[in-house]
């Protein structure tokens, strides 16, 4: 059954008690910014930085443990931004201590919430981390899910294979741009069937590829015979174009696929 929003932020609202501490950090790569309120909106300590490493995590968890002790605070929660990849390790480490809940802010609520309170979209670490704090106290945060094991393995290869997938594409665009800027009619003039009509018309590729298929080593497939068909005649046309020559059969072949070709036939 779909909860409507109003319904999940109530209950994310009520979950923010009287006897929880509410720690709002604001992730940097090497320092970091915590400040702590209720659930009233009351700041309690002043803001503490403290360094992205386990020395640092140990540091504020002992400043959340001394400020429940002394206000009677029975559990903590933890907001932070999921931006880049730092929050992680911080958040892993914290989901193993005791009485401790980590939950996460969006960075777009944090800049609406800091425009609203001072009008300034200015940054500052100190004031994003009670800006946090504050957006958890209200119940703006969404619950934290860390894969382990084969599923995190799982999200890092997916992550890994989209991003590749991103640049391939971004890369494919840019050549195209710059040869429909240069070369507009490369798609005429060299069509992904060169390689099936070189080897059906040119005597020099209709002899290699009947070769890769026939030699008595390691015969090729059709298409895995026109894959090298067409690195030839890439080399060719790039030799061709650097030296200014005009084509020539002879020099098609080195000595060694020469003999290769003659002991073939």
């Amino acid at each position: 059954m779909k909860v409507k929003y109003e319904d999940r932020l109530k209950q994310k609202v009520i979950a923010i008690t009287t006897d929880a501490l509410v720690a709002g950090v604001d992730i940097a790569k090497n320092y970091q910014w915590a400040r702590f309120v209720d659930f009233r909106d009351i700041e309690h300590d002043r803001a503490l930085k403290f360094k992205n490493n386990r020395g640092g995590f140990e540091t504020i968890l002992a400043r959340m443990r001394e400020i429940c002790k002394k206000e009677n605070f029975s559990k903590v929660v933890v907001g932070m931004e999921p931006t880049g990849h730092y929050w992680k390790a911080f958040a892993n480490w914290l989901e193993k201590q005791y009485g401790i809940k980590v939950v996460l802010v969006n960075p777009y609520a944090t800049k609406q919430a800091k425009e609203l309170d001072d009008s300034s979209q200015t940054k500052s670490d100190k004031k994003d981390a009670l800006t946090i704090a504050k957006l958890v106290k209200d119940g703006r945060y969404f619950e934290l899910y860390l894969p382990h094991d084969v599923h995190a393995e799982l999200r890092g290869l997916s992550a890994t294979r989209t991003g590749l997938n991103k640049r391939r594409n971004a890369l494919k665009n840019t050549i195209t741009a710059v040869m429909d800027e240069f070369f507009p009619e490369y798609a005429e003039v060299f069509k992904y069937q060169i390689a099936l009509t070189m080897a059906a018309t040119n005597d020099e590729m209709k002899q290699l590829y009947r070769y890769l298929k026939t030699r008595e080593k390691a015969p090729l497939q059709k298409m895995q015979a026109l894959v090298v068909i067409s690195k030839k005649i890439l080399a060719l046309i790039h030799a061709l174009a650097k030296k200014k020559e005009n084509y020539n059969p002879d020099k098609v072949f080195g000595h060694v696929r020469r003999e290769q070709l003659g002991a073939a036939a």
